[in-house]
């Protein structure tokens, strides 16, 4: 089964963790509505809805194999 993933940060292309998604296809870039709010956990960023950030980043098509690298 194939899955639609939404990255940023340290996954995107030319990025640090980038190799994790070394399997994936990549569809193109994409800005989300500024919907959002980002916040810090720990030693990685993270998403909330709620807010007014739009979040720059990238659509992949995924397998189950790179979701499980991304979790």
């Amino acid at each position: 089964m194939r899955h639609l993933a939404f990255v940023y940060g340290t996954l995107l292309s030319g990025e640090v963790n980038h190799h994790l998604l070394a399997g994936a296809e990549l569809l193109g870039p994409h800005r989300t509505e500024p919907c959002f709010t980002m916040v810090q956990l720990g030693a990685y960023p993270g998403v909330a809805r709620g807010g007014n950030t739009a979040i720059a980043g990238e659509i992949y098509r995924i397998d189950a194999g790179d979701l499980e690298r991304l979790d």
